[in-house]
């Protein structure tokens, strides 16, 4: 039982070591499997708990996301807001990102001029807007 804990374990690092990895070569902010949200140089921002709170690596609450898409912060106030088609929009209505077809297992963020700027694990493709909302660095409580 030990030594399966230990092999998940171990799995589990090295899966987030070389997606690091890859966030910092590819220069670009990325979420990974386990919702760890990673800036463009490998350092860990915080992560997206199932429940969809965006947490800081010093535990604030920076965001919530429901089931609609939306991104609240902790007065109830928009940050913005996830489309069913893969937009994300910010708080006054301007589009930020949108995310791209899979490929493997992640998803490419796309910026209006076409530029890559994120890269999430296919699991939190609906939950990209994380990056934003860290990014704009806005604490909730």
């Amino acid at each position: 039982m030990a030594s399966k804990k230990l092999s998940v374990f171990l799995m589990v690092v090295f899966m987030t070591w070389s997606y690091s990895l890859r966030a910092q070569n590819g220069k670009h902010p990325a979420i990974n499997l386990s919702g760890q949200i990673f800036d463009e140089y490998g350092n860990v921002l915080g992560w997206i708990s199932k429940e969809g709170i965006v947490q800081n690596a010093i535990d604030d609450r920076i965001a919530i996301l429901d089931k609609d898409g939306n991104a609240m912060d902790g007065r109830g106030q928009r940050i913005g807001k996830m489309s069913k088609n893969g937009t994300f929009h910010d708080a006054q209505g301007f589009l930020v990102f949108t995310v791209a077809e899979q490929k493997g297992q992640q998803c490419e963020l796309i910026d209006p001029q076409g530029k890559i700027i994120g890269v999430v694990h296919a699991h939190f493709k609906n939950q990209a807007s994380a990056i934003h909302c860290l990014y704009s660095k806005m604490k909730v409580y």
